[in-house]
Protein backbone atom coordinates (compact mmCIF):
# COMPACT_ATOMS: atom_id res chain seq x y z
CA UNK A 1 0.00 0.00 0.00
CA UNK A 2 1.60 2.93 -1.26
CA UNK A 3 1.53 6.26 -2.90
CA UNK A 4 0.65 7.74 -6.43
CA UNK A 5 1.28 10.73 -7.63
CA UNK A 6 -1.11 14.30 -8.58
CA UNK A 7 0.75 15.00 -11.44
CA UNK A 8 -2.52 13.24 -13.88
CA UNK A 9 -4.44 15.96 -11.99
CA UNK A 10 -2.78 19.02 -14.27
CA UNK A 11 0.24 21.10 -14.55
CA UNK A 12 2.82 22.49 -12.02
CA UNK A 13 1.04 25.88 -12.40
CA UNK A 14 -2.44 24.57 -12.45
CA UNK A 15 -2.05 22.43 -9.54
CA UNK A 16 0.23 25.31 -7.43
CA UNK A 17 -2.97 27.40 -7.70
CA UNK A 18 -4.98 24.67 -6.54
CA UNK A 19 -2.86 23.96 -3.52
CA UNK A 20 -2.85 27.74 -2.76
CA UNK A 21 -6.79 27.70 -2.48
CA UNK A 22 -7.38 24.31 -0.33
CA UNK A 23 -3.73 23.81 0.99
CA UNK A 24 -1.03 21.59 -0.05
CA UNK A 25 -2.44 18.89 2.37
CA UNK A 26 -5.50 18.52 0.62
CA UNK A 27 -3.76 18.08 -2.60
CA UNK A 28 -1.56 15.60 -1.96
CA UNK A 29 -4.72 13.83 0.15
CA UNK A 30 -5.41 12.55 -3.75
CA UNK A 31 -2.04 10.84 -3.78
CA UNK A 32 -2.27 9.33 -0.56
CA UNK A 33 -4.09 5.93 -0.35
CA UNK A 34 -6.48 5.52 2.51
CA UNK A 35 -8.23 2.62 3.85
CA UNK A 36 -11.25 2.71 6.68
CA UNK A 37 -13.39 0.32 8.26
CA UNK A 38 -12.09 -2.66 6.11
CA UNK A 39 -11.41 -5.74 7.53
CA UNK A 40 -9.15 -9.17 7.11
CA UNK A 41 -11.59 -12.78 8.94
CA UNK A 42 -9.38 -15.98 8.58
CA UNK A 43 -10.77 -18.93 9.08
CA UNK A 44 -11.80 -21.22 11.74
CA UNK A 45 -8.65 -22.86 11.48
CA UNK A 46 -6.65 -19.34 11.31
CA UNK A 47 -4.68 -17.55 8.25
CA UNK A 48 -1.31 -17.47 7.58
CA UNK A 49 0.72 -15.09 5.39
CA UNK A 50 3.77 -15.10 4.23
CA UNK A 51 6.65 -13.43 2.00
CA UNK A 52 9.60 -15.03 0.94
CA UNK A 53 11.75 -14.00 -1.76
CA UNK A 54 15.96 -14.72 -2.33
CA UNK A 55 17.46 -11.99 -4.47
CA UNK A 56 20.96 -12.17 -6.37
CA UNK A 57 22.67 -9.23 -6.06
CA UNK A 58 26.34 -9.71 -7.10
CA UNK A 59 28.15 -12.83 -8.13
CA UNK A 60 27.61 -15.63 -5.53
CA UNK A 61 25.64 -13.13 -3.24
CA UNK A 62 22.07 -12.78 -2.25
CA UNK A 63 19.60 -10.89 0.07
CA UNK A 64 16.22 -12.21 1.31
CA UNK A 65 13.00 -9.82 0.50
CA UNK A 66 10.17 -10.16 1.76
CA UNK A 67 7.17 -8.10 3.90
CA UNK A 68 4.22 -9.23 5.18
CA UNK A 69 1.53 -8.30 7.43
CA UNK A 70 -1.76 -9.74 9.00
CA UNK A 71 -3.22 -6.55 7.42
CA UNK A 72 -0.80 -4.97 5.34
CA UNK A 73 2.75 -5.97 4.20
CA UNK A 74 4.17 -2.67 3.39
CA UNK A 75 2.94 0.73 4.24
CA UNK A 76 4.32 3.68 2.66
CA UNK A 77 3.09 7.32 3.53
CA UNK A 78 -0.91 5.95 3.61
CA UNK A 79 -3.73 6.10 6.45
CA UNK A 80 -6.02 3.65 8.20
CA UNK A 81 -8.73 3.87 10.04
CA UNK A 82 -11.31 1.83 12.08
CA UNK A 83 -9.75 -1.81 10.50
CA UNK A 84 -9.04 -5.44 11.94
CA UNK A 85 -7.62 -8.23 10.58
CA UNK A 86 -9.35 -11.55 12.98
CA UNK A 87 -7.86 -15.02 13.07
CA UNK A 88 -4.14 -14.93 12.49
CA UNK A 89 -1.91 -18.05 12.70
CA UNK A 90 0.88 -16.97 11.29
CA UNK A 91 2.90 -14.34 9.69
CA UNK A 92 6.31 -14.63 8.21
CA UNK A 93 8.14 -12.12 6.40
CA UNK A 94 12.08 -12.62 5.63
CA UNK A 95 12.53 -9.02 5.58
CA UNK A 96 10.37 -7.68 7.71
CA UNK A 97 6.97 -9.23 9.81
CA UNK A 98 3.93 -7.58 11.66
CA UNK A 99 0.68 -8.71 13.28
CA UNK A 100 -0.73 -5.88 11.69
CA UNK A 101 2.00 -4.03 9.50
CA UNK A 102 4.88 -5.87 8.18
CA UNK A 103 7.35 -2.54 7.65
CA UNK A 104 5.62 1.22 7.86
CA UNK A 105 7.34 4.29 6.60
CA UNK A 106 6.72 7.58 5.42
CA UNK A 107 6.09 8.33 1.63
CA UNK A 108 8.25 10.40 -0.83
CA UNK A 109 6.97 13.75 -1.24
CA UNK A 110 8.85 14.57 -4.08
CA UNK A 111 7.07 11.14 -5.66
CA UNK A 112 3.98 12.41 -5.01
CA UNK A 113 4.36 15.35 -6.96
CA UNK A 114 7.03 14.28 -9.79
CA UNK A 115 5.58 15.16 -13.25
CA UNK A 116 6.98 15.83 -16.75
CA UNK A 117 5.63 18.67 -17.34
CA UNK A 118 7.10 20.92 -14.37
CA UNK A 119 7.83 21.27 -11.03
CA UNK A 120 4.64 20.84 -8.65
CA UNK A 121 6.40 20.51 -5.41
CA UNK A 122 8.53 23.56 -6.54
CA UNK A 123 5.37 25.80 -7.62
CA UNK A 124 3.14 24.69 -4.33
CA UNK A 125 6.12 25.02 -1.85
CA UNK A 126 6.41 28.47 -1.80
CA UNK A 127 2.89 28.66 -0.12
CA UNK A 128 3.20 29.45 4.04
CA UNK A 129 3.83 25.84 5.81
CA UNK A 130 3.64 24.01 2.77
CA UNK A 131 6.46 22.11 3.09
CA UNK A 132 5.67 21.03 6.71
CA UNK A 133 1.68 20.33 5.74
CA UNK A 134 3.01 18.36 2.55
CA UNK A 135 5.51 16.26 4.91
CA UNK A 136 2.82 15.80 7.37
CA UNK A 137 0.79 14.40 4.84
CA UNK A 138 3.33 11.51 3.55
CA UNK A 139 3.69 10.53 7.33
CA UNK A 140 1.90 6.93 7.55
CA UNK A 141 -0.88 6.79 10.01
CA UNK A 142 -3.07 3.81 11.76
CA UNK A 143 -5.75 4.80 13.87
CA UNK A 144 -8.23 2.70 16.21
CA UNK A 145 -6.95 -0.78 14.17
CA UNK A 146 -6.37 -3.96 15.89
CA UNK A 147 -5.21 -7.44 15.42
CA UNK A 148 -6.43 -10.80 16.61
CA UNK A 149 -4.59 -14.08 16.63
CA UNK A 150 -6.11 -17.81 17.00
CA UNK A 151 -7.11 -18.54 20.54
CA UNK A 152 -4.00 -21.24 20.78
CA UNK A 153 -1.90 -17.93 20.07
CA UNK A 154 -0.64 -16.61 17.09
CA UNK A 155 2.62 -16.30 15.65
CA UNK A 156 5.05 -13.43 13.70
CA UNK A 157 8.68 -14.42 12.05
CA UNK A 158 11.18 -12.89 10.42
CA UNK A 159 14.47 -15.00 9.50
CA UNK A 160 15.73 -12.93 6.85
CA UNK A 161 19.64 -13.12 5.86
CA UNK A 162 21.65 -11.70 3.28
CA UNK A 163 25.28 -12.28 2.31
CA UNK A 164 27.45 -10.48 -0.07
CA UNK A 165 29.52 -13.54 -1.56
CA UNK A 166 30.28 -17.16 -0.93
CA UNK A 167 33.64 -15.96 1.46
CA UNK A 168 31.65 -13.28 3.01
CA UNK A 169 29.54 -13.95 6.32
CA UNK A 170 26.32 -13.65 6.26
CA UNK A 171 24.36 -10.66 7.96
CA UNK A 172 20.82 -10.89 9.42
CA UNK A 173 18.30 -8.51 8.37
CA UNK A 174 14.68 -10.31 9.70
CA UNK A 175 12.43 -7.74 11.90
CA UNK A 176 9.49 -8.92 13.40
CA UNK A 177 6.85 -7.94 15.65
CA UNK A 178 3.73 -8.48 17.14
CA UNK A 179 1.87 -5.19 15.73
CA UNK A 180 4.38 -4.03 13.77
CA UNK A 181 8.09 -4.89 12.34
CA UNK A 182 9.55 -1.61 11.55
CA UNK A 183 7.91 1.78 11.98
CA UNK A 184 9.94 4.50 10.70
CA UNK A 185 8.24 7.81 11.65
CA UNK A 186 4.77 6.35 11.98
CA UNK A 187 1.67 7.01 13.63
CA UNK A 188 -0.21 4.34 15.61
CA UNK A 189 -2.80 5.85 17.59
CA UNK A 190 -5.71 4.22 19.26
CA UNK A 191 -8.53 5.92 21.09
CA UNK A 192 -8.41 8.88 18.42
CA UNK A 193 -12.11 10.57 18.60
CA UNK A 194 -11.10 12.01 15.09
CA UNK A 195 -10.80 8.74 13.50
CA UNK A 196 -13.11 5.66 12.24
CA UNK A 197 -13.74 3.20 14.40
CA UNK A 198 -14.35 -0.82 14.30
CA UNK A 199 -18.49 -0.82 14.90
CA UNK A 200 -18.68 -3.46 18.00
CA UNK A 201 -15.36 -3.98 18.64
CA UNK A 202 -16.27 -6.58 21.21
CA UNK A 203 -18.28 -8.42 19.38
CA UNK A 204 -15.93 -8.82 16.68
CA UNK A 205 -13.24 -9.55 19.07
CA UNK A 206 -14.95 -12.73 20.66
CA UNK A 207 -15.12 -14.44 17.31
CA UNK A 208 -14.23 -17.64 17.12
CA UNK A 209 -12.13 -17.24 20.50
CA UNK A 210 -13.79 -18.56 23.10
CA UNK A 211 -13.31 -14.63 24.99
CA UNK A 212 -15.74 -13.41 27.08
CA UNK A 213 -17.71 -10.66 25.33
CA UNK A 214 -17.68 -7.35 26.38
CA UNK A 215 -13.92 -8.30 27.48
CA UNK A 216 -12.04 -5.64 25.72
CA UNK A 217 -14.30 -3.01 26.55
CA UNK A 218 -13.70 -3.85 30.12
CA UNK A 219 -10.01 -3.80 29.76
CA UNK A 220 -9.50 -1.25 27.58
CA UNK A 221 -12.31 1.41 27.78
CA UNK A 222 -13.73 2.24 24.31
CA UNK A 223 -11.88 -0.27 22.90
CA UNK A 224 -10.59 1.13 19.74
CA UNK A 225 -7.00 1.01 21.09
CA UNK A 226 -4.40 -0.43 18.36
CA UNK A 227 -3.67 -3.68 19.56
CA UNK A 228 -2.32 -7.27 19.16
CA UNK A 229 -4.02 -10.04 20.80
CA UNK A 230 -3.71 -13.45 21.81
CA UNK A 231 -0.27 -13.34 21.01
CA UNK A 232 1.82 -16.38 21.55
CA UNK A 233 5.60 -15.96 19.71
CA UNK A 234 7.77 -13.54 17.79
CA UNK A 235 10.87 -14.92 16.58
CA UNK A 236 13.34 -12.43 14.28
CA UNK A 237 17.00 -12.73 13.21
CA UNK A 238 17.96 -9.37 13.90
CA UNK A 239 15.01 -7.38 15.78
CA UNK A 240 12.00 -8.63 17.46
CA UNK A 241 9.59 -6.93 19.69
CA UNK A 242 6.42 -8.31 21.68
CA UNK A 243 4.53 -4.62 19.94
CA UNK A 244 7.06 -3.22 17.71
CA UNK A 245 10.33 -5.08 16.37
CA UNK A 246 12.83 -1.73 15.52
CA UNK A 247 10.98 1.37 16.34
CA UNK A 248 12.93 4.65 14.79
CA UNK A 249 12.57 8.41 13.40
CA UNK A 250 12.42 8.30 9.54
CA UNK A 251 15.10 9.62 7.50
CA UNK A 252 14.48 13.54 6.18
CA UNK A 253 15.53 11.64 3.00
CA UNK A 254 13.31 9.04 3.36
CA UNK A 255 10.59 12.08 2.54
CA UNK A 256 11.81 13.07 -0.63
CA UNK A 257 14.78 14.34 -2.82
CA UNK A 258 17.19 15.60 0.13
CA UNK A 259 19.17 17.82 -2.00
CA UNK A 260 15.67 19.48 -2.96
CA UNK A 261 14.47 19.26 0.74
CA UNK A 262 17.61 20.64 1.95
CA UNK A 263 17.68 23.80 -0.54
CA UNK A 264 13.78 24.46 1.22
CA UNK A 265 14.62 24.56 4.81
CA UNK A 266 15.92 26.57 7.18
CA UNK A 267 16.35 26.85 10.76
CA UNK A 268 13.22 27.92 11.75
CA UNK A 269 11.54 25.17 9.83
CA UNK A 270 13.92 22.76 10.87
CA UNK A 271 12.88 21.89 14.41
CA UNK A 272 8.82 21.27 12.94
CA UNK A 273 9.85 19.04 10.25
CA UNK A 274 12.21 17.11 12.72
CA UNK A 275 9.02 16.75 14.63
CA UNK A 276 7.46 15.24 11.67
CA UNK A 277 9.59 12.54 11.55
CA UNK A 278 9.51 11.04 15.11
CA UNK A 279 6.92 7.76 15.83
CA UNK A 280 4.62 8.11 17.68
CA UNK A 281 2.22 5.51 19.26
CA UNK A 282 -0.53 5.88 21.66
CA UNK A 283 -3.12 3.76 23.46
CA UNK A 284 -1.46 0.37 22.21
CA UNK A 285 -1.83 -3.38 23.92
CA UNK A 286 -0.50 -6.51 23.51
CA UNK A 287 -2.13 -9.73 25.37
CA UNK A 288 -0.55 -13.26 25.22
CA UNK A 289 -3.23 -16.66 24.01
CA UNK A 290 -6.50 -17.44 26.13
CA UNK A 291 -7.14 -14.71 27.95
CA UNK A 292 -10.12 -14.62 29.89
CA UNK A 293 -11.35 -17.78 28.36
CA UNK A 294 -15.24 -17.93 29.19
CA UNK A 295 -15.71 -21.42 31.27
CA UNK A 296 -17.92 -24.24 29.33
Amino acid sequence: MTIGSVAQLGSAGILGKLASITGIASLLDCAVSILKTSHVQGTSGGCTITAFDRVSNSPNGWTDVGMAGGFIGNFEGSHIEGCYANHIDTVRGEAYAGGFIGRMVPGDVAKAAETTGGDILGSIIQIDGGLLSALQTMVPSVKNSYAKCVPCGGTVLAYGSKQAGLTAAAAQIGVAGGYVGLNSGGQIWGNDENAETVADRSTKTADYSGNALHHETAVYGTSQTCDILQLLQVDASQYAGGYCGYTRAADLASLGNIDLLGGLLDLGHLLSVGQVVVPTQRHTGVTGPLRNVTQA
